[in-house]
């Protein structure tokens, strides 16, 4: 975790705080950030596609002109941005693996997907299902639909939330000043080596 490319890029988001741009004292209470951006109040916002609806909702009827979305901003290769949401899994001792069998196949298939979107608002993982017109020719979610060619797994491992816990809270500290980048990774590489991560 303590690359030249990590290195680089927290030096980049920290300056924000140093520099002014972010507030690092900013109030980070469960609907806060959507508030203060549908009043104006931050410019920008870094969410998934849920915030959406939850801006629009916050903000009032006519918020859903007021705002886009865009892809994350990438450097020399690609802009990563990881997968979340739900999974679907047929478990060996079920009575009914048949039955659960074909619901997950069902449940998989584009049109399903396009149809499960527009009643539970979930993006489809089947680029198939984005050929659908509701979604291709909505201009916020483009931005996800590029994003996702993108997206990587994170490690199928039980510690990998136990070490982004504990990155969260030296990012809180090197964003507020009270830890160097290189000390910051030098602490993120201790975290992942005691959690049997740090290969």
């Amino acid at each position: 975790m303590n690359t030249p490319e990590m290195r680089k890029a927290i030096t980049y988001t920290s300056n924000l705080f140093k520099e002014g741009i972010a507030d690092v004292n900013a109030d980070t209470s469960a609907g806060t950030n959507m508030a203060a951006f549908a009043s104006g109040k931050t410019s920008m916002m870094m969410e998934g596609f849920t915030a959406i609806g939850q801006v629009e909702q916050v903000g009032g009827p006519d918020m859903g002109n007021k705002f886009t979305t865009a892809p994350l901003p990438k450097g020399e290769k690609e802009s990563v941005s990881y997968s979340g949401g739900r999974d679907m899994v047929v478990f060996k001792d079920s009575k009914n693996k048949d039955a659960a069998w074909k619901m997950t196949k069902w449940m998989s298939k584009p049109e399903t997907q396009a149809k499960w979107y527009k009643l539970s608002a979930d993006l489809p993982t089947s680029s198939k299902a984005w050929e659908d017109p509701e979604l291709k020719n909505d201009e916020k979610l483009t931005s996800f639909a590029i994003q996702m060619k993108s997206m990587k797994a994170t490690p199928s491992v039980i510690t990998c939330a136990q070490v982004s816990a504990s990155v969260d809270k030296i990012m809180e500290q090197i964003n507020k000043g009270a830890f160097s980048v290189d000390n910051g990774l030098e602490q993120f590489q201790s975290e992942a080596e005691s959690a049997g991560m740090g290969n």
